[in-house]
């Protein structure tokens, strides 16, 4: 079996279903690319892209915005991958508004998306949460829509102290999903 590795600026993403050690034979770099810092989509500045994930079967690629409200609220991209033999290239095709339990926008300041993991049809999306005003890190579980579905607890030896002065990026932020093993 031959996996696919797309560079992205500074990510990169691994293309791979949970596949064995031992299935896999080779890697092949496809290609590159890179949004520039003006890029914007829906009058929204495109940016600030802290995690990637890949839905196989629709073959759409998602970006989620570590943006705190500066730049529009919480959101993740939805782009659509052009293969033209040569060269991949992804295509934004719509925004994805993250919407709280109230079904509103995050007002500014409550999310900092770092993590995004789409499993069956979800978005597992963690959030570094905010010293400001005490937003603990966080978990969520969002559907296709951007709608949210809820928390998953974490433990408490990964919530924060704030009485040490955390500052902003100092969370843990990344997440992942293992099948059953």
């Amino acid at each position: 079996m031959r996996l696919n590795l797309i560079y992205y600026t500074l990510f990169y993403f691994l293309y791979a279903v949970a596949l064995p050690a031992s299935e896999i034979r080779s890697l092949k770099f496809l290609s590159d690319f890179t949004f520039t810092t003006a890029t914007k989509f829906a009058r929204t500045k495109y940016g600030g892209i802290s995690a990637l994930a890949i839905d196989v079967k629709s073959k759409k690629m998602f970006a989620v915005s570590d943006d705190r409200g500066d730049f529009g609220s919480p959101r993740i991209y939805e782009m659509k991958l052009q293969n033209s033999g040569k060269k991949i290239t992804p295509v934004i095709k719509k925004i994805i508004y993250l919407k709280n339990e109230n079904k509103k926008k995050f007002t500014k300041n409550i999310l900092d998306p770092e993590g995004l993991v789409f499993y069956q049809g979800k978005f597992f999306i963690t959030s570094e949460g905010e010293e400001k005003n005490k937003s603990p890190p966080r978990l969520l579980v969002f559907n296709l829509a951007g709608y949210y579905l809820k928390d998953i607890q974490l433990p408490s030896k990964y919530l924060p102290d704030y009485s040490l002065g955390l500052g902003r990026n100092q969370e843990k932020g990344r997440n992942g999903i293992l099948p059953n093993l």
